[in-house]
């Protein structure tokens, strides 16, 4: 800026000389008026001149400070960024110790609801079975069947009355007798109604209990059909089959369970597999009950059949349904003359203590 100032003032006194030279030539020539406009013009010229150098300094010097204005604000840009992302460093740092602290919190939580729940689960069971054992570790329960349209047309009449749902009353010729069961469930009774009784029955398997349930009767008493069920109205197989897999699903995330299946049948003391009746050669398979190694009873060489779903199980009852012996009777036409054996077979793993459990279920539809 001192250097362009310099250049104007030389400039200046430059073009001034010149101009004074010119105006002193022409003033020699001139009357007084005329020499003093000259002069006035001179003077005005000058100051022209002299504003001109200026506003040439002033640009220059505008010039500069708009450099170092521009200079100034970039660095003032870094300054902002660097302290900004020191603030952003800080901040980020407070977070992750926040939530490193807010997770150790939610662990020990995690620890003590899961040692609560540990103990409400042992504790549940406990009494679950409790009770089960307490209403009886074996139950009767005797179902009437409704008379038939063959029976109404010959003129048959009930001889059966229920005082209570524990008692059954027969008349015999006038003559009383009193039965006493677990529970007692008359004509209108739902396939629901009689399945809601084994049900409890049923959950125990899943902690680990071994269960038996089966029908025994005469040809034509509903034996096959409190099993087995008609159509869409399912019987206690089914309805347990279910109910083991609503509890599969209840206790995911606790629990994780196998659920296996065997289906046989016992027809004329010979003991056939209903879900694969011939072995490798294409011959029927000769099994024999045996004394299990761990103790109890087994059947080497039946097929055990692991079961994800109720579409699973639906489709081996098919085939077990299909390979089974059926004849006649004089009492039923369409009555089954074989013991069918439906077994499930459960195992769970507790997912937090790792402790195992096997229960088995026996559904027997018994001859008649």
């Amino acid at each position: 800026a001192e250097l362009q100032l310099g250049e104007a003032t030389a400039l200046h006194e430059v073009e001034k000389k010149e101009l004074q030279e010119y105006y002193e030539k022409a003033l020699g020539k001139m009357d007084c008026k005329d020499q003093e406009d000259a002069m006035k013009r001179m003077k005005v010229e000058e100051s022209r001149t002299m504003l001109e150098s200026s506003i040439r300094v002033v640009a220059g010097e505008l010039f500069d400070v708009r450099q170092q204005h521009d200079k100034l604000k970039e660095e003032a840009r870094s300054l902002q960024a660097l302290l900004l992302g020191e603030e952003m460093k800080q901040l980020e740092q407070a977070i992750c110790g926040q939530i490193g602290s807010l997770c150790g919190r939610m662990e020990e939580e995690k620890e003590e609801a899961s040692e609560r729940l540990k103990k409400e689960i042992t504790e549940r069971r406990r009494l679950h079975n409790l009770v089960q054992e307490l209403r009886g570790n074996i139950r009767v329960f005797c179902r009437i069947r409704p008379l038939s349209q063959r029976n109404l047309q010959d003129g048959a009449q009930s001889v059966v009355s229920f005082p209570s749902e524990t008692e059954l009353l027969l008349d015999n010729g006038g003559k009383y007798q009193s039965f006493q069961f677990d529970r007692v469930f008359d004509p209108s009774s739902t396939q629901e109604q009689v399945f809601t009784e084994t049900q409890p029955l049923v959950v125990s398997v899943m902690d680990g209990f071994n269960v038996c349930i089966f029908a025994y009767g005469q040809t034509g008493s509903g034996k096959t059909f409190t099993m087995q069920g008609y159509n869409q109205d399912g019987g206690v197989n089914t309805r347990a089959l279910q109910e083991l897999f609503q509890v599969v699903e209840q206790r995911a995330g606790m629990y994780e369970y196998e659920i296996k299946m065997s289906l046989l049948e016992i027809y004329n003391e010979n003991i056939r597999d209903l879900i694969q009746p011939k072995d490798d050669n294409g011959e029927e398979k000769k099994l024999d009950v045996k004394i299990a190694p761990e103790g109890g009873t087994c059947v080497p060489g039946m097929s055990i059949t692991p079961v994800n779903s109720m579409d699973d199980v639906l489709d081996l009852l098919a085939t077990g349904e299909s390979n089974r012996s059926v004849g006649r009777t004089n009492m039923n036409e369409h009555s089954s003359r074989s013991h069918m054996i439906l077994s499930i077979f459960a195992s769970s793993v507790n997912v937090m203590t790792g402790g195992r459990a096997h229960g088995k279920l026996h559904l027997i539809d018994l001859a008649g």
